[in-house]
């Protein structure tokens, strides 16, 4: 359905950072007005070195990582990065400082139906982009997540059909005047009844 792969060129020697999606399973299905969140991992291996990530191009020593990002778009959906339309980047979800061996989670980016979207499979791919700190920004990783993910309708609960998709827990619907009229006479009717018997 949706996976992971790392690419990256000889640079990656001196790249002391790991990334997992592995946070994103199981991954969905997804409503049909439900946005979607893509959330990274990212892993600082050495035992040692604290390392720096920036969002955005920046300039630093050889241990300050520069993070970008790339993603295709299905119809019906809207993208943004982080978990913030209205940020830049990443919202400062991920930029600062990693010690050795910590692992800091962050949105990378977030789909958004324009509409309801219809049932069915719809293709996406996202690409993280980390770069060196230096005015060359060489490239030295590319993890993406990529793959198909499924919109489908909640059941009914206890069976049947809505003729659409079950929106979930809401405000039961309150009565027309008619509805409770038709009540009230029936319960006055049954009242009727039961003081004749007796």
């Amino acid at each position: 359905m949706a996976a992971g792969a790392f690419f990256a060129t000889s640079a990656q020697a001196a790249l002391l950072l790991s990334t997992s999606f592995s946070d994103n399973f199981p991954f969905g299905p997804f409503r049909p007005n439900e946005n979607i969140e893509i959330v990274i991992s990212v892993t600082n291996t050495s035992t040692t070195q604290t390392v720096t990530i920036c969002e955005g191009p920046c300039i630093g020593n050889e241990f300050t990582y520069s993070f970008g990002g790339q993603a295709s778009i299905p119809d019906g959906y809207s993208f943004y990065f982080g978990n913030d339309p209205f940020e830049a980047v990443f919202d400062g979800q991920i930029a600062g400082v990693l010690l050795p061996g910590q692992e800091k989670d962050f949105i990378f980016g977030t789909y958004t139906p324009i509409d309801d979207a219809a049932e069915g499979f719809y293709s996406f791919g996202t690409q993280l982009q980390i770069f060196d700190a230096t005015a060359d920004r060489l490239m030295l990783a590319t993890p993406t997540f990529s793959g198909n993910w499924e919109v489908k309708c909640s059941e009914f609960p206890g069976g049947g059909s809505t003729g659409g998709c079950f929106p979930g827990p809401g405000p039961f619907p309150v009565p027309e005047p008619t509805s409770l009229a038709v009540l009230s006479i029936g319960l006055a009717s049954l009242a009727a009844i039961r003081r004749r018997k007796q």
